[in-house]
């Protein structure tokens, strides 16, 4: 191979290259992948069901549900889920029992037990979801 055949080559690849870096894009826009949406059942990170009587005497757990990070929250008799990934940034929200109220603890945002946005620099409040107990495990719906 000549050096100007291999220049030529070079050049080629390169043009293949950054042409595939701005069709990528594009193409995952128009062509998204399915919702990888799991179970609705809170877990534990090990899969295991965190039982509803945990959640009662503690006040709240954070688990899985749905494949991301949940909050459910046992507070006045009524039962509350929402998604513990804050609206802000993205860390996980935390319930203090003794305030009553949801805490991120990035930028001290604060949500009430409904989860509705207090004070701090989120956007909005946290995803809500419709809790329900079927045999002692928590279950989980989209509100």
């Amino acid at each position: 191979m000549t050096r100007r055949g291999f220049f030529d080559t070079l050049t080629q690849a390169v043009g293949w290259i950054t042409g595939l870096a701005f069709v990528a894009p594009v193409a995952a826009y128009f062509f998204p992948k399915p919702s990888a949406k799991g179970d609705n059942t809170l877990t534990n990170l090990d899969g295991e069901p965190i039982r509803a009587e945990e959640v009662v005497r503690e006040g709240a757990r954070t688990g899985l549900a749905f494949g991301e990070p949940t909050l459910v929250v046992h507070h006045g008799g009524e039962w509350r889920g929402f998604s513990a990934v804050c609206p802000h940034l993205g860390c996980i929200v935390r319930w203090q029992k003794a305030e009553g109220k949801i805490l991120c603890p990035c930028h001290a945002a604060k949500f009430d037990s409904n989860g509705n946005r207090i004070s701090g620099p989120p956007p909005r409040g946290l995803t809500r979801y419709r809790v329900e107990v079927v045999e002692d495990s928590v279950r989980l719906f989209e509100a």
